[in-house]
């Protein structure tokens, strides 16, 4: 069987990786430009796994019950009738680690870089994660529409995390 291939990742630009990054992710100035480009691109494990296995470009810890927006330092390219969901990877997300917006649609006119919100919901246990560790999966799914369909907005761009309004 022919799998489709429906997208294409890249890193966002040097500038655009740190000039967003929330207040409370530190990369280190110097660090920075060999964080960027020795970050590993999304792959999948072997030929039949569906996802594509997310690394995180920084350290950090999430306590019990605790909530951080993660950078992932990627963009996507994806056709259209197409969008990426993110996942946990099942060891993570079988001691509690959740995405916070359950799940998350990166949408094909999407361009903007992608930003991970992560929570603990284990009781007891603090997840870590080092540079470069592997921290969750992009799935790429297919969609319709109605045959009724009318957006409002005909372009997307970079606006992330609701902003294409209430």
């Amino acid at each position: 069987m022919l799998i489709p291939q429906v997208a294409q990742f890249s890193k966002v630009t040097l500038e655009q990786a740190y000039s967003l990054l929330p207040p409370e992710v530190c990369i280190a100035p110097d660090q920075r430009t060999f964080t960027w480009e020795n970050l590993p691109m999304p792959a999948r494990a072997t030929l039949g796994s569906a996802g594509y296995d997310i690394h995180t470009p920084i350290d950090f810890t999430l306590y019990p019950g605790q909530s951080m927006l993660v950078p992932t330092l990627l963009k996507t390219s994806i056709l259209p009738g197409w969008l990426l969901t993110v996942v946990p990877r099942s060891g993570h997300g079988m001691k509690g680690l959740e995405i916070s917006n359950k799940i998350p649609v990166i949408d094909s006119d999407y361009t903007g870089h992608i930003m991970l919100a992560f929570t603990n919901a284990s009781p007891d246990s603090a997840f870590h994660f080092y540079r470069y560790d592997r921290c969750c999966q992009g799935v790429f799914l297919p969609h319709g529409i109605t045959v009724d369909d009318t957006p409002r907005d005909t372009v997307r761009g970079a606006g992330g995390f609701g902003s294409t309004g209430k």
